[in-house]
């Protein structure tokens, strides 16, 4: 409490970002999402201040559009307002990209927003290759949390909770992260399945399950376990 008391010092009550990331109440989360499109809408006009159309496409496609990438694979897809988030911050790169090309919006095909996220090689459009990060959060996040699930396991296992020495792989299963990865995981796989049944195979191997827990507590590379052919 004394510590509390010294001039200057603010007490976080709603949350706290930690490493960029949102920690806290729900409408905490909801008001960095918001600052965080207003933070990308002033980029965005910065860019489109310039009078060169491909230097406008690069700066999109290079450094306005990949800063959500960070967010994106870090904060659960479940998180309130994340999915708001990522629809709008798709939209003002869309119109943002519309100027650029001097594409009026009535003149923007459903279909012309599928090319946006396409290689070159694809036929993408106007070499933006701008991928909608709203369809890419749950893979976004199940990959992130694949990747680091091992130093997760292990770090968890130094601190020696007397629950989790007992069962440490299910507590690890109990964790929400881990939880909402499998899920989303899962989500992704049947999708893909439906859409080409003959992927169903490549998925046999190795399960969410059983590629996120170790066999043995100790350091592992499980992101190359969970990784799919």
């Amino acid at each position: 409490m004394r510590v509390c008391r010294l001039e200057g010092l603010e007490i976080a009550r709603n949350g706290a970002k930690l490493l960029g990331c949102p920690i806290g109440t729900d409408a905490f989360k909801q008001s960095f999402f918001h600052a965080k499109l207003e933070e990308i809408q002033g980029l965005l006009h910065k860019i489109g201040l310039l009078h060169n159309s491909q230097i406008q496409i690069l700066l999109l496609r290079f450094c306005a559009h990949p800063r959500v990438i960070y967010w994106n694979r870090l904060i659960d897809p479940r998180t309130p307002g994340k999915r708001e988030f990522l629809l709008q911050h798709d939209g003002q790169i869309v119109r943002a990209l519309q100027s650029a090309l001097q594409i009026q919006p009535s003149d923007f095909q459903a279909h012309t927003a599928t090319q946006l996220s396409l290689p070159a090689n694809l036929g993408d459009l106007g070499g933006a290759s701008l991928s909608s990060q709203a369809r890419l959060s749950e893979i976004a996040f199940a990959s992130s949390i694949a990747m680091c699930s091992g130093a997760i396991y292990e770090r968890l296992s130094r601190r020696r909770f007397s629950d989790w020495l007992a069962e440490p792989h299910h507590r690890f299963h109990d964790l929400d992260i881990i939880a909402h990865a499998c899920e989303d995981w899962s989500s992704m796989v049947a999708q893909i399945i439906r859409m080409d049944p003959n992927k169903e195979a490549s998925f046999l191997e190795v399960t969410p399950e059983e590629g996120l827990v170790p066999l043995e507590a100790g350091p592992v590379d499980v992101g190359a376990q969970w990784q799919q052919r």
